[in-house]
């Protein structure tokens, strides 16, 4: 494998995927920036409505660590930070997005899932987009 040089710019971002949006269950917005030197930083903040947790919704705090991007998709996972579900604090979450890239089709998010021990990550499941957002992702 060969080095890298990373004069004066080791915290520039690689890869990104960064956006938000509404769709009929949940309020979102994102940001995952994959750096030269490998961390992954960014957050997921929103309100959501999930049903198959508890009956009420309510808002969510996600820190990603992970990002894989393919073509237009990008998958993020990390650690619950703030929930009103009940889930435990640092239990991992999952979720995909995807960039349409045009103006003719809506951007796409999936489900979040959060993953039962041992924990996925977003490079071993990849959760597939498929709510209509309103509003705009771009993955770079």
């Amino acid at each position: 494998m060969a080095g890298l040089s990373l004069k004066g710019n080791a915290d520039t971002s690689e890869h990104s995927a960064i956006g938000g949006g509404s769709t009929q269950f949940f309020h979102f917005g994102f940001t995952g920036q994959l750096h030269r030197n490998g961390n992954v930083a960014g957050s997921v903040t929103g309100n959501a409505q999930v049903v198959f947790v508890g009956p009420n919704g309510g808002p969510l705090h996600i820190d990603v660590n992970c990002l894989e991007i393919v073509g237009n998709d990008a998958y993020m996972s990390g650690k619950l930070a703030k929930s009103a579900f009940g889930l435990a604090q640092g239990t991992e979450m999952l979720f995909g997005v995807q960039d349409d890239d045009s103006a003719s089709k809506a951007d796409l998010i999936s489900d979040i899932f959060f993953s039962p021990a041992p924990p996925f990550t977003c490079h071993t499941f990849h959760a597939k987009p498929h709510y209509a957002v309103q509003g705009n992702i771009e993955i770079h």
